[in-house]
């Protein structure tokens, strides 16, 4: 008795065949391009206010959520001008304001402090805290022009100590 065993052929393997992409394009500016005066003007005045992060590493919970935004000129320089009754600059007031008008909460944009009210409360932080703000936030404002050189002096005066402090250890 013969029996046929059916042939079973294996199944044409399916071609492995590459997703189709699209290739990448390049970004394009979507506003128009700027051809007279009138239009840079439009084009200027249309900007947001720039920002930028804020480290802060004395509040744990709002590091890399906080940044300081730019200031409009009129309001610093009217801030400038605060002064103690002995009528030197207020730099502790001056300060504070500045803080309380610039530090936004980034996600928001939205002021974390309010002002005039949280103006003492602001300027009784602490220099711990303070001062590693307000250095943020003088440099991104321009109002530290000197910065690179009080940190080049820091520098030598750091060399001259080492210097003198190691010429005062060797004997003579």
């Amino acid at each position: 008795m013969n029996i046929e065993h059916p042939v079973t052929t294996p199944a044409p393997e399916t071609p492995v065949v590459a997703p189709v992409t699209e290739p990448v394009k390049p970004v394009v500016d979507a506003t128009p391009d700027v051809n007279s005066a009138s239009e840079a003007r439009t084009y200027i005045f249309d900007q947001p206010m720039k920002q930028q992060d804020v480290t802060t590493p004395f509040w744990p919970k709002l590091d890399k959520k906080l940044a300081i935004k730019d200031m409009p000129l009129d309001q610093v320089i009217a801030l400038q001008g605060l002064v103690t009754p002995e009528g030197r600059p207020d730099a502790a007031k001056i300060t504070a304001l500045l803080l309380i008008h610039s530090l936004v909460f980034k996600e928001s944009g939205d002021s974390v402090f309010q002002a005039p009210g949280d103006t003492l409360r602001v300027a009784e932080l602490g220099t711990s805290i303070l001062q590693p703000l307000s250095v943020q936030l003088m440099e991104f404002l321009g109002l530290n022009p000197n910065a690179a050189a009080v940190e080049e002096a820091k520098k030598n005066l750091s060399l001259i100590q080492g210097a003198a402090s190691n010429s005062g250890s060797q004997p003579g």
